[in-house]
């Protein structure tokens, strides 16, 4: 009976350090699915977010950038929905 939890106690001890040394391993930046790797904005702060924000909502709104006009013609419905789809795909794959 002493043997038996001798080596079921050797075995808890090893799990554990394999389960510890799994964890504390680096990962490496590979790409293990191309074309689902994100790119989350970072903002220095709450005025860096709204500069950018109000940049978007020039573009989207007034169709402007930096003052110039954008055509938006372009982006018609069909396009659309394949971006989001796109998009979709590939915010799910990254989770």
């Amino acid at each position: 009976m002493v043997r038996k939890n001798r080596f079921f106690a050797v075995v808890w001890v090893s799990l554990l350090t394999f389960a510890f040394i799994g964890c504390a391993k680096k990962k490496t930046d590979t790409l293990e699915h191309f074309g689902t790797e994100v790119n989350f904005p970072t903002f220095e702060g709450p005025g860096d977010f709204f500069r950018h924000y109000s940049r978007v909502n020039g573009i989207t709104m007034l169709k402007k950038l930096d003052g110039q006009p954008v055509d938006m013609s372009w982006i018609d419905p069909a396009f659309r929905e394949k971006l989001c789809l796109t998009l979709t795909i590939n915010n799910h794959c990254v989770a």
